[in-house]
């Protein structure tokens, strides 16, 4: 490599990953390939999405991440763009030695970065202030998902072909409860779609929300599949691919439901759908504002939930209706 290079220092969530793969890809194509992406560690098998790229991979630890600033130095990169508003990204980015310096303005981070991309006050798509980014760096980027080649994430052998097909649902969100539809109307959903379409459901989920999600497979035990914690990425999205319907919170998931171009059904509770819908258009919302909504929370400040309470189990039932007649006529 040399100074016509590039590192893009990643966003550290999957959703947020997969929303900035326009401009990750933009940006490749502005610098011919010779980019180096840097992921944290439970992104590492990412690498399908971004077939052309050298991958790095760090971690929190500081003495990881003075290994990983003289390995991104000898690249010798032109460019640094930081997607993370943290001091330890823009750290990172300023250790790589790269002259030009991008990042979204932000007191943590803007002391580093030579070009500053104002944050927006969440009216517009994320995507679109990561294409942003991609622009101060010369690259034409768009707010479209890639088209990624299935036959790089193929469906696990745990999942054998069956008549009728398989759904997905992915009822955790590992950013807190407030993001997280409730477990006895996820198990309702399941008895009525697994009937109704003589269907599987597949739950899916951290291995974290393993004991979670089995609150809901008990619902319909014969019926339901509980594999959270048992897939790579790449296995999760082979799976969403070959699903008839993804049901799910906003989260991760429901981004590589998008990224697959698997017809979905997404519940937003304590976030936007402004701020962070799925970038795909098969992709129908369940959204019940309140006064107090979007709050971004982790959990309710106001220990009522309403925002997900009033989603009832009939509300997104109707919805996966919907989305399966127009995708399956």
């Amino acid at each position: 490599m040399g100074r016509n290079s590039a590192v893009i220092i990643a966003p550290n969530w999957l959703g947020d990953f997969v929303m900035a793969l326009p401009s990750m890809h933009a940006l490749c194509e502005r610098y011919s390939g010779e980019c180096t992406v840097v992921i944290r560690p439970f992104l590492t098998d990412i690498k399908p999405v971004l077939p052309d790229v050298h991958i790095h991979v760090t971690d929190k630890p500081f003495l990881r991440m003075l290994a990983s600033m003289r390995v991104l130095h000898h690249t010798n990169p032109e460019c640094v763009v930081v997607y993370p508003m943290s001091f330890r990204a823009a750290l990172l980015g300023l250790g790589t030695g790269a002259p030009i310096r991008i990042g979204i303005s932000y007191p943590e981070s803007s002391w580093a970065l030579t070009r500053r991309i104002e944050s927006p006050d969440r009216s517009v798509h994320m995507a679109r202030m990561y294409a942003a980014l991609a622009r101060a760096a010369g690259a034409d980027a768009s707010e479209e998902l890639p088209v990624i080649d299935e036959e790089l994430f193929p469906v696990p052998e745990m999942i054998s072909e069956t008549s009728g097909g398989y759904m997905v649902m992915a009822p955790g969100a590992t950013f807190g409860t407030a993001k997280r539809w409730f477990p006895d109307r996820y198990g309702e959903l399941s008895r009525l779609l697994s009937t109704t379409y003589s269907c599987r459901i597949i739950l899916v989920g951290t291995k974290r929300e393993r004991s979670y999600l089995e609150r809901i497979r008990q619902w319909c035990p014969d019926r339901v599949e509980n594999l959270a914690g048992m897939t790579t990425i790449p296995e999760l999205i082979g799976i969403l691919s070959n699903a008839r319907l993804f049901i799910g919170n906003d989260s991760g998931a429901a981004h590589a439901a998008a990224l697959a171009r698997t017809p979905g059904v997404v519940i937003f509770g304590s976030s936007s759908p402004v701020w962070t819908r799925p970038l795909w258009h098969g992709v129908s919302i369940v959204y019940e504002k309140q006064p107090c909504s979007p709050c971004y929370q982790r959990e309710c400040p106001l220990t009522h939930l309403n925002c997900l309470k009033q989603i009832s189990t009939e509300d997104v039932y109707h919805q996966c209706k919907e989305v399966l007649k127009k995708n399956e006529i």
